[in-house]
């Protein structure tokens, strides 16, 4: 696009279309020119690749939360499984590899129940869990949310020695909305779809102790997730999104001490952690042209944490966490659960 080097310009110095902003130069001619700059993402741009991840986010979110109950149960001495709920949610920074930086800021609630029995070298703990949550959107001008439901299987094997593994599946449904406000007054468009989500998670460590409460707990962790591909209209253009998969590594470390306070026992501890996200290939497409929606990289993340044996009974637990990486910032995500056994 040009207009005469004489000409009265009314346009801004930049606009959008398609995947790409656009910015006013001035060619060697005289002429002014808009060109496209792959380094800028439009509105369009960043909502379809904030809604992609956003389920990822949202259902990797959820997969964690069920781990803290299965860490939960490893450090109490009283746990025998029950019935359980936590609250989760947090506030998340994303860029993906499409330059499309977006805000997500989660809230869920997990409600599950579980048996742990011994055995001669150890014990077992099963059980399943469900979860709701909602996560709002922001991005550019624009904003959405998305709506996850989960459900999850879980196992866990603990030995007298300190190792231990713990394993989980789930399976999510996740609608998606959008409100995409163009850029020099273009108004507003919407967008919609939903999605169902598979994902799997194995976790081991060994658990050392001191004989005088202090312990430290070093483990590794792999999960994966996989997205359905979806289709939908974007103010008449056609959006396709391929399978959206996540394949996420963390090794860390947990250092606590157990003491008493009264009739109860509390195990705060501290927990420093490395991740990377392996998957990157994560597409989407509007009309002709496609960009990656991927947010792969490695991160470290750092927390605080706390369980009590409250009775014989009832427990409590609580975490806090804070994330940073290239592309990814969770400056605050944290789970708070409480447990009755019997």
């Amino acid at each position: 696009m040009s207009t005469g080097k004489d000409s009265t310009l009314k346009a801004t110095g930049t606009t959008e279309g398609g995947l790409y902003q656009y910015d006013l130069t001035q060619g060697a001619d005289g002429n002014f020119y808009f060109v496209k700059n792959t380094h800028k993402a439009s509105n369009a741009s960043s909502v379809i690749q904030a809604m992609a991840a956003a389920p990822a986010n949202v259902a990797n979110l959820q997969a964690d939360t069920l781990s803290a109950r299965q860490d939960a149960v490893r450090l109490s001495e009283n746990d025998k499984g029950g019935v359980w709920i936590q609250y989760f949610g947090g506030k998340q920074k994303h860029t993906t590899a499409g330059n499309a930086s977006y805000d997500l800021d989660v809230n869920g609630v997990m409600l599950g129940g579980d048996t742990r029995f011994m055995t001669e070298d150890g014990s077992w703990l099963a059980g399943v869990a469900m979860s709701s949550a909602k996560g709002d959107m922001t991005t550019m001008q624009s904003k959405g949310d998305t709506e996850g439901y989960s459900f999850h299987a879980y196992l866990s094997r603990q030995y007298n020695n300190g190792i231990f593994i713990d394993t989980a599946a789930q399976f999510g449904h996740y609608s998606n909305t959008a409100d995409v406000r163009l850029m020099n007054g273009g108004g507003t468009i919407k967008a919609d779809f939903n999605t169902n989500g598979f994902g799997a998670m194995v976790k081991g460590g060994y658990t050392w102790k001191d004989g005088n409460g202090l312990f430290i707990q070093p483990y590794a962790k792999l999960s994966a997730l996989t997205l359905e591909g979806v289709d939908y209209q974007l103010n008449g253009v056609d959006v396709h999104s391929d399978s959206y998969n996540s394949v996420l590594g963390e090794a860390g470390t947990r250092v606590g001490y157990d003491f008493a306070v009264g009739n109860a026992t509390v195990k705060p501890y501290l927990n420093l952690a490395a991740l990377n996200e392996f998957s990157d290939g994560n597409k989407v497409r509007l009309g002709d042209e496609s960009v990656n929606a991927s947010i792969d990289g490695a991160a470290f993340r750092v927390g605080a944490g706390v369980q009590a044996d409250i009775t014989k009974n009832m427990g409590a637990y609580a975490s806090l966490d804070y994330t940073k990486g290239d592309d990814i910032e969770n400056p605050l995500q944290g789970v708070v659960g409480i447990n009755v056994t019997w």
